[in-house]
């Protein structure tokens, strides 16, 4: 028999309610864990701080992540405090990837056991829990278990380019814009610099040396 699906039972019955289920017979999966290494460039949500961006790889030595939102006091900077994990909500814990509707895109992780990538753009392209990808060793479609969501992608404004080369056009992205090239590591801007793997800190002037695709123009709003 198959196991209910943690977060669906939690959500109809409440967290405090699993345990009596388990020891009345119901056969309810693990509670989903969550991810310690691999941070940057995850997408979380926080009770006070709402949507926010992690940007450390690794937890610190109390087990908090350094995270990156919009300061609402000044619209083209950012604040990156620490938090405690536990308070980080992430996609894959409200959000599973066979929910996804036909045609969203997002950043995911792909692993099918024998290739395997992360911060890849994804497509789910139908019903059938097909998504689409680059190519990562010859493969270009996962099925919904082969992936783990990271984030969604909003698309750049129709009024706004779809790639940036020169050095002006990097500096004119605001805060929050997401880019990357057809086969390279996605990279946010985050108060003038862009930052992108294991926390590598990029100036417009060296960003310009690539024709990258914006994935999202500033904080998607």
């Amino acid at each position: 028999m198959t196991a209910y699906d943690y977060r669906k039972i939690a959500a109809i019955v409440g967290e405090d309610k699993i345990d009596a289920l388990r020891k009345a017979g119901v056969q309810i999966g693990e509670k989903p864990k969550k991810p310690t290494t691999g941070l940057l460039g995850r997408w979380a949500k926080h009770e006070h701080y709402g949507d926010v961006l992690v940007i450390g790889d690794k937890l610190d030595e109390c087990g908090c992540a350094l995270i990156a939102f919009p300061d609402p006091d000044y619209p083209n900077s950012v604040l990156t405090p620490l938090v405690i994990l536990s308070d980080l909500t992430f996609p894959e814990e409200t959000t599973r990837p066979e929910d996804v509707p036909v045609g969203e895109a997002w950043l995911v992780n792909v692993d099918d056991g024998a290739d395997r990538e992360c911060g890849v753009v994804a497509l789910k392209f139908d019903d059938d829990g097909n998504w689409y990808t680059r190519e990562v060793n010859g493969c270009t479609t996962w099925y919904d278990s082969e992936v783990t969501l990271i984030a969604p992608l909003v698309s750049a404004r129709p009024a706004d380019p779809e790639t940036v080369t020169t050095e002006k056009e990097y500096a004119a992205l605001p805060a929050g814009s997401i880019v990357a090239g057809s086969s390279s590591d996605p990279f946010l801007k985050n108060a003038g610099i862009w930052i992108g793997p294991a926390a590598t800190r990029m100036s417009n002037s060296e960003m310009a040396r690539k024709t990258r695709r914006i994935l999202r123009w500033g904080w998607g709003k």
